[in-house]
């Protein structure tokens, strides 16, 4: 902002805040499992639309992320926010930076010939602090 008016008083114009910021909490996670900080390459859905799986790159190389939320064959993913709370509502886009926890394989996915690395994620934590449903 400007003004043609000069200031009076230039001696106030910034002022000082002192903020204690508290750590976040460390969430329990599987024992025996993988944990890995990556972003979210590419988000899949399954045939009804609903978000299913993803393309995840920690550390140089792309995992798929079977999360089978609704397939049944492995324990359902649970998916948490930063304060290790569950949420209802799946935020995992495109461009997130998330933490993925599962077993890590090489696996041949349907319609693949050539085996792929693969997570079969059993907790993915998100960077929102708070989920609306909650």
């Amino acid at each position: 902002m400007s003004s043609a008016v000069s200031d009076p008083n230039p001696s106030n114009n910034s002022a000082t805040v002192s903020v204690k910021v508290k750590p976040l909490p460390t969430c329990a996670l599987p024992a025996g499992q993988t944990t890995m900080n990556g972003m979210v390459m590419a988000k899949y859905t399954n045939a009804n639309g609903l978000f299913e799986n993803f393309l995840f790159q920690a550390n140089g190389v792309n995992y798929t992320v079977l999360t089978n939320f609704y397939d049944g064959t492995r324990p359902l993913t649970s998916i948490i926010n930063l304060l290790c709370k569950p949420v209802t509502t799946v935020f995992i886009q495109s461009g997130n930076f998330v933490t993925v926890t599962g077993t890590v394989a090489n696996e041949v996915l349907p319609g693949a010939t050539d085996p792929t690395p693969v997570i079969h994620a059993s907790v993915i934590q998100v960077p929102f602090l708070f989920d609306m449903a909650v």
